[in-house]
């Protein structure tokens, strides 16, 4: 837990830089919950996949990154997509990039269990906030990073 908790600084330097990807107007609709544009929709699927390339470039035992459908079903894009919804949080809340380092690690760990509970029927959590990522992620998974149907 001491290792995550020194990447911490790194981890809300992160959501300052997803936050300053949105103009003013856009940061409103997210604080204000509102239905996404189209716009933020593209930006959220662009920055998933970047985050998602970043981890798989990061990791030491992947030697190339999966391509088209089978992608959606690693972990790695999973976690990619928990972590950012989650940052999403933290913006729509109004974060600064100032989180308290203990607090934004128990966060991550949530964003863990979260990942995992997307492979199955649900995250067994009373957790709000681990609730709240996990809903997002399946939401996305199923309308945004859908697995194209059969032809």
């Amino acid at each position: 837990m001491d290792r995550i908790l020194a990447d911490m600084p790194q981890l809300n330097l992160g959501i300052e830089q997803i936050a300053a990807t949105y103009s003013a107007e856009e940061l409103k609709i997210l604080r204000r919950r509102e239905p996404l544009t189209p716009k933020v929709g593209e930006k959220l699927i662009h920055q998933v996949m970047l985050l998602a390339g970043e981890l798989f470039s990061k990791h030491p035992r992947i030697a190339e990154v999966p391509r088209g459908p089978e992608v959606r079903d690693t972990f790695i894009f999973r976690y990619a997509i928990c972590a950012y919804a989650l940052a999403l949080r933290a913006i729509e809340d109004g974060a600064d990039g100032r989180a308290r380092s203990q607090k934004l690690r128990n966060d991550y760990v949530d964003v863990n269990f979260a990942t995992f509970a997307t492979f199955f029927d649900g995250l067994l959590s009373a957790d709000k906030k681990a609730q709240g990522i996990y809903a997002e992620a399946k939401f996305l998974l199923r309308e945004i990073f859908a697995r194209p149907s059969a032809p």
